[in-house]
């Protein structure tokens, strides 16, 4: 990893006791910049439209979020 970037990782990559002998984690890093404004602005979008939880809720409760 490049010193100066930061990076969200698997737990299991820092916690080598959770995984069997000879495993490893597959989960890339993930960079945390590109990351973080993805999630703001999709929070921003949710908060400007809060009918869009309404909707996501309703539909939870319906069962919609059930894996199929």
């Amino acid at each position: 990893m490049p010193k100066g970037y930061d990076y969200y990782l698997c737990r299991t990559k820092t916690q080598l006791p959770v995984m069997m002998p000879g495993e490893r984690c597959p989960a890339r890093y993930i960079p945390v910049r590109p990351l973080e404004e993805l999630v703001w602005r999709d929070l921003c979008e949710v908060l400007a439209a809060p009918e869009m939880i309404a909707h996501a809720m309703q539909r939870a409760r319906g069962g919609h979020w059930l894996p199929q």
